[in-house]
Formats: C-alpha cells, sequence, structure tokens
C-alpha cells in the first residue's frame, strides 16, 4: 500500500503553537457542547501537527481534503488479534454540519486484501470495549455500514446523535475533537499518546 504522505490531497500541516486557555463560562458542565466548521477545522490541523512528530507512522492523524471537503485519517496495523491474523485498521474523522460535533468512521481489512470484516468478525477478533459492549450498548452506539462523504468507501460510521451530550464533559477543552477523539480511540484500544494531550 502507498504511503500515507503520498496520498494525493493529503494537505500539509503548519504548526503553530496553539491558542491559550479559552475562559471557562459558568454555565453548568452538563450543557451539551458542540463546535462550528471552522473549530473542527482548527482542531484537525493541531492533532495532525502534534501527531506527525511521532517516529511511529500508525500514529500519524493526517488531513486528507477532497472537493474542499476534509478529514482527520489513521492508518495503522493491528497484530494483537484473537486469531493472529494481522488487520489493516482505517479511522476518519468527519465534520457533521446537521449535529455541528466530529462523526467518527472506522473499517477493519485483513492485511494484504480488500476483505473488510464485519461488525460480528471485529468482536470474535478484537481486544477492546467497542465491541464488547453488551446489547444495550451497542444499541446506543448506532453504527451504520455508509458510504464515506469524502472519500467514497464504505466504512462503519458511529451516528454522532450522542456526540454532544458526551462531551458535556470537555468544556473549557482548548482541542474538543482531541477531547473527544481520546475518548472514541480508548474505546477502540487506538493508541492516542497522552502528550497530545498538551494541546488540548
Amino acid at each position: 500500500m502507498p504511503s500515507m504522505f503520498g496520498i494525493e490531497g493529503i494537505e500539509p500541516v503548519e504548526c503553530s503553537d496553539p491558542e491559550g486557555p479559552e475562559t471557562l463560562s459558568s454555565t453548568p458542565k452538563s450543557e451539551p457542547q458542540s463546535i462550528t466548521k471552522e473549530e473542527f477545522l482548527d482542531n484537525i490541523k493541531e492533532i495532525s501537527c502534534v501527531s506527525c512528530r511521532s517516529f511511529d507512522a500508525g500514529e500519524h492523524w493526517v488531513i486528507e481534503t477532497r472537493n474542499e471537503m476534509s478529514h482527520l485519517i489513521n492508518t495503522s496495523t493491528v497484530e494483537s488479534t484473537k486469531s493472529g491474523a494481522v488487520l489493516q485498521r482505517t479511522i476518519s474523522v468527519t465534520y457533521s454540519d446537521t449535529y455541528r460535533v466530529p462523526i467518527f468512521w472506522f473499517s477493519y481489512k485483513t492485511e494484504g486484501t480488500e476483505h473488510m470484516l464485519y461488525l460480528d468478525d471485529l468482536e470474535k477478533e478484537l481486544h477492546c470495549a467497542a465491541f464488547n459492549w453488551n446489547s444495550a450498548v451497542k444499541e446506543g452506539m448506532h453504527t451504520s455500514l455508509l458510504e464515506h462523504p469524502i472519500t467514497g468507501q464504505f466504512l462503519y460510521q458511529c451516528h454522532p446523535c450522542e456526540t454532544e451530550q458526551l462531551m458535556s464533559f470537555a468544556k473549557g477543552s482548548k482541542n474538543y475533537v482531541m477531547s473527544w477523539l481520546s475518548y472514541m480511540c480508548s474505546q477502540f484500544g487506538v493508541h492516542f499518546d497522552c502528550d497530545w494531550g498538551t494541546v488540548v
């Protein structure tokens, strides 16, 4: 497979010092939180800038732009599967204009093939919280196999209807997407360097 840095449409990211802490308001922390599209784009640029300092290419989150639409993408291999199979994992983060929050997309394929694993397969293969939830939690996750709005490929989407409420804890965060993505990655067993939190 081609290197992520050779994919057409990947934007170079200029690193700059993150802005100072936002002023916390007196609004209750339980208030749902959303962000504007401009804030989303600024957030993912910061994440890409910080993550691409890593020597491990599997930790790089890069921005891909097609037809004036941008998303954050990470591609890495997963070796610690239950069967010993090596999987290729793709995660994408897009913006929902309707819900005004980021959307988490994912897919897993057997390495070296285009064979995509379905949720039932992933439950049998992966050691992570997202695929070991009970049926009630899985129902609340609202995961659907949909066409990605930017790449046109089919990936699983975690519906964003609960994200605004979930992110009530992140009020005052300097980087909303960083806070949200750190939680989502923890559920899917994706390494997310704690040092990156210095931009939050």
